[in-house]
């Protein structure tokens, strides 16, 4: 146990971050490594070479694609968890 009598917050200390700022739900922990690599793609497609029009539209039509194929294997998933 930790007391914590005569403890009060310093200034420098870091302040919580706003409500519903959070990039990841606990809900889809299960997902993590997934958002990881999508999150890690779109960083990637907006360095370097996002100068080009056409390879910015190309790489996020790939990652809309991506994305929604994640999704709609996690929702098969959620679906044959269910039945069982």
């Amino acid at each position: 146990v930790v007391n914590f009598i005569g403890w009060k917050p310093d200034p420098s200390q870091p302040k919580p971050a706003k409500r519903g700022s959070g990039q990841v739900s606990l809900k889809n922990i299960d997902k993590l490594d997934q958002i990881t690599k999508w999150i890690k793609l779109m960083e990637e497609s907006t360095q370097g070479e996002a100068t080009d029009s056409n390879y910015t539209a190309n790489k996020s039509q790939e990652l809309d694609e991506e994305l929604q194929n994640l999704a709609n294997h996690y929702d098969d998933t959620d679906k044959n968890k269910s039945k069982k």
